[in-house]
């Protein structure tokens, strides 16, 4: 997971971490806690996306970076 771009778009959308937890409904610290070790549920994830409106290619690279058509490109695949 790249949490800095996570953290990235957060900042442009005018989030921080407590107003996310509030909107996904668990507490500050679950989200802090999610954030240091970069672990979301897929359900979280596509929330995620819906409450920052992050188009489905950046949700790729923040929660899949490794899957991302951006980085397959610069590999080579």
């Amino acid at each position: 997971m790249n949490v800095l771009k996570l953290k990235g778009v957060m900042v442009e959308k005018g989030f921080n971490q407590k107003m996310l937890a509030q909107y996904l409904g668990i507490s500050e610290r679950t989200m802090q806690l999610r954030l240091k070790h970069g672990k979301f549920g897929t359900d979280e994830a596509e929330k995620i996306g819906e409450i920052l409106s992050i188009d489905r290619e950046t949700l790729i690279e923040i929660f899949l970076p490794g899957k991302s058509p951006e980085k397959r490109k610069t590999q080579g695949a």
